[in-house]
């Protein structure tokens, strides 16, 4: 009776296994020496990791003393809170004021009377100006006609 053949391995050609020995021989003679841009990289890598570390130590560091991120935190959920307590206001405010337009029913409200403002002390009145009108500055004089187009 023959061997039975072992399943364990397939058959190469004598060819293939002396270029695999061949290669295997030089991957072992390479010396591995980094390359300038590796290094360069390598660097960059290094540079990086030290800043995540200092991220991570003033993370440390805050959460050691939550106070003033806490009292910060606190300060703007009061300021949202007022600004949502004007908002409700406001919204109230113009509902009343929809419901009264609806209803036709507006108050009588005076006008007030518009003044001109006086004018600021020190300026001259106006030229051809009646007395007790504002005072300011003459106005420009009026711009001169635009040449004519090409």
């Amino acid at each position: 009776m023959a061997e039975e053949p072992n399943d364990n391995y397939d058959i190469l050609p004598h060819s293939e296994v002396e270029g695999l020995k061949e290669e295997l021989r030089k991957l072992k003679e390479f010396e591995l020496q980094p390359s300038k841009k590796m290094q360069v990289t390598m660097l960059e890598l290094n540079h990086k990791l030290d800043k995540l570390l200092s991220i991570f130590e003033e993370a440390m560091h805050s959460m050691k003393h939550p106070t003033s991120a806490l009292k910060e935190f606190r300060d703007m959920q009061q300021s949202i809170e007022k600004v949502q307590e004007q908002n409700s206001d406001i919204a109230g405010g113009i509902v009343a004021i929809a419901d009264l337009l609806k209803k036709g029913k507006l108050p009588d409200v005076k006008k007030p009377d518009l003044k001109p403002a006086p004018a600021p002390p020190g300026l001259p009145p106006l030229p051809g100006a009646p007395p007790g009108a504002p005072t300011g500055l003459p106005p420009l004089p009026p711009l001169p006609p635009l040449p004519p187009r090409k």
